[in-house]
């Protein structure tokens, strides 16, 4: 039996997970990456060997030729399964604000309070949120400043989890901490 990672060496496969374990990605991505990665070298390990086999076979003395038979050929079955077409960037942009919205059910928003598309702050305002991760902020039914600067430690990194951002980079970028002192600053402005 055979898989993937046939001609690989373990250290092969240890080496690839050190040097992709370096990146700061998603765990569920990093192994998705690690696992495109160790295919293809381990197609690339496949292809030399057969390479090799075919030279070694070209050179071995030939043998008689075989008496040919009638063989009855059969057409293959056409796979059933239809190809997945990749998808556009609109598409799989839709498709991780969908994920985010379901994973809004483990936010508590008894703690953050709630807040609907018309109550909505300019939530770009804080350092580290730029467009894409303020959409997935409101897909995830975080829209106010005053959401954002009720979050403790756990919704920190619930929301980080959620929203699919660098492990630990709310935390690190103080979000909570920044609207409040954007709270603090429209209060004095509104004054």
């Amino acid at each position: 039996m055979t898989n993937e990672y046939d001609g690989m060496s373990g250290f092969t496969r240890q080496d690839l997970w050190f040097d992709a374990s370096r990146t700061r990605v998603l765990p569920g991505v990093h192994q998705e990456a690690v696992d495109a990665e160790l295919a293809k070298r381990a197609s690339k390990e496949r292809d030399k060997r057969a390479r090799k086999a075919a030279k070694e076979a070209k050179a071995a003395p030939a043998a008689p030729k075989p008496v040919e038979a009638e063989v009855e050929t059969v057409k293959p079955a056409e796979p059933e399964v239809a190809e997945a077409k990749p998808l556009s960037k609109e598409e799989k942009k839709q498709a991780e604000l969908e994920r985010v919205k379901e994973r809004s059910k483990s936010i508590d928003f008894n703690v953050l309070g709630t807040a609907n598309a018309d109550d909505k702050d300019d939530l770009q305002a804080i350092k580290g949120v730029g467009p894409f991760i303020e959409e997935k902020l409101n897909a995830l039914g975080i829209y106010t400043l005053s959401q954002i600067s009720k979050m403790t430690s756990d919704l920190e990194e619930q929301v980080n989890e959620a929203i699919e951002f660098f492990p630990g980079r709310v935390k690190r970028d103080e979000w909570a901490n920044q609207a409040k002192v954007l709270m603090d600053e429209t209060t004095k402005e509104d004054a």
